[in-house]
């Protein structure tokens, strides 16, 4: 689409953001690049290598979500990594998680939203912030997901709200962060998460739920994965404090 011309262009932006103008989307779901091939090929970082001034103009991202805001000024806006750049990663195979330095991961993040909000040519805020889209091959980092809170706290980034954390391998956050009996049950991680995430997920215990005084939402539903939960609860998932974001990317 940012290669449409001018007039085609604007008409499919109206016709997505515009409020009463067509799709009317209300949440818009942005990758943060990382260089690295993830959804639709590679997607560039805004740090190609530690210490780089932040770059926000690589990719679409920064484009598409300025012109969703200025459409919709109440659209919702929620950026995620699918990776993270090799520099964050260890050199190790055994132990290759871009967590290994909570505090530097959490600072890459940091940098790119506060840009996006700070930056004259794009001037967005965020409002929700997830951990690892299709986290694989990666192990929930507790530590980064509190560093990460505690680093939007101290600039200022108070309305950005974490989301937790994007599996598709079970809702390893919300499992870690609430259940006190849990061997990898984890102090703080609860307070530092505004919303658990997952994908193609059945809904959660409602004791988990109700314990966790959070919402919980799929973040990433396919064919497949509705006719799964569908299938596999046979009632309301309404009743199972259970929601569905409706977002493009």
């Amino acid at each position: 689409m940012f290669d449409y011309p001018p007039q085609q262009q604007k008409e499919i932006l109206d016709f997505l953001f515009l409020p009463g103008a067509g799709a009317n989307v209300q949440i818009l779901k942005i990758e943060i690049g990382s260089d690295g091939n993830t959804v639709q090929g590679s997607t560039p970082s805004h740090q190609h290598y530690q210490g780089e001034p932040t770059n926000i103009f690589r990719g679409t991202q920064a484009w598409l979500a300025k012109e969703a805001r200025t459409r919709n000024p109440k659209i919702i806006i929620y950026a995620v990594p699918w990776a993270f750049p090799g520099w964050l990663r260890s050199s190790t195979e055994t132990n290759n998680s871009p967590f290994n330095d909570p505090a530097l991961a959490a600072k890459y993040i940091v940098d790119w939203i506060l840009e996006m909000r700070d930056n004259p040519s794009i001037g967005v805020l965020i409002d929700y912030i997830g951990v690892l889209s299709d986290n694989w091959n990666v192990d929930l980092s507790p530590a980064y997901v509190i560093e990460l809170k505690n680093q939007l706290t101290s600039n200022n980034l108070v309305t950005v709200q974490i989301e937790c954390a994007d599996s598709s391998t079970g809702w390893q956050c919300s499992d870690q962060a609430v259940d006190m009996l849990n061997p990898k049950y984890v102090k703080g991680l609860l307070e530092a998460v505004d919303v658990f995430g997952g994908h193609n997920m059945p809904p959660p215990e409602i004791g988990s739920a109700e314990r966790s005084g959070k919402r919980f939402w799929q973040t990433h539903v396919s064919d497949q994965g509705i006719s799964d939960l569908l299938g596999a609860t046979g009632e309301s998932l309404q009743c199972r404090l259970f929601s569905s974001t409706s977002s493009i990317y």
